[in-house]
């Protein structure tokens, strides 16, 4: 054997025993795992049926505080519309029962317009018969003057077209064949309707 040869049997060896050494240190080969955490299907499954409940429970009691404030809005705006009915009524009443009940024999066409003017459905109609058969003759024939005047005035009941007004009068009367005027009072029931934005008589009753 040459020195070559020795040198390169020797190479070999050497390498032989690193390659050996180095399985023998190294063992089996190192597997790195890494664990993944799988949540259960039927554990997001609560969590989302869970939240679209809880979305719908929200959403329940926003329309329901919505509608109980449409309730409540509505209920307010009625009581201020009664409330404008009713102190509109009074004073609609106030204004027009001593131009409906109250005549001059010498101005009788113009009161009588006046006092048809005020008034509304089927009284309208009545009233006109009434001063034509009764009160035209005798105010012209007596020389009476008649004049009304509201004492007092309260509301009973009203809405937004319709209204009953109970008002205290005087009226004061005179004539060519009385010495001095005669004074009478009553207490009267009114109905009063709303046409065309305006308050008019459509009943008047003693009491």
């Amino acid at each position: 054997m040459t020195a070559t040869e020795s040198t390169t049997m020797k190479s070999s060896a050497t390498r032989q025993d690193e390659f050996s050494a180095d399985s023998t240190s190294s063992g089996e080969p190192t597997v790195t795992t890494t664990e993944v955490s799988i949540e259960p299907g039927h554990a997001v499954a609560q969590r989302s049926r869970r939240r679209v409940l809880v979305l719908g429970c929200s959403a329940f009691i926003l329309c329901a505080l919505l509608a109980i404030g449409a309730v409540l809005f509505g209920k307010v705006r009625a009581m201020e519309t009664t409330d404008t009915s009713r102190s509109e009524a009074v004073a609609a009443a106030r204004d027009l029962l001593p131009k409906v009940l109250s005549y001059s024999y010498d101005t009788l066409d113009a009161s009588l317009t006046g006092a048809t003017d005020a008034l509304t459905g089927d009284f309208k109609s009545d009233f006109q018969q009434l001063v034509d058969s009764a009160v035209r003759p005798s105010a012209a024939d007596r020389k009476i003057v008649t004049t009304t005047a509201v004492q007092d005035a309260s509301v009973v009941d009203a809405d937004q077209a319709h209204a009953t007004v109970l008002a205290f009068i005087n009226q004061s009367t005179t004539a060519a064949d009385q010495q001095t005027p005669k004074i009478d009072g009553a207490r009267l029931r009114i109905g009063l309707e709303k046409v065309d934005g305006r308050w008019l008589i459509s009943s008047i009753d003693p009491v």
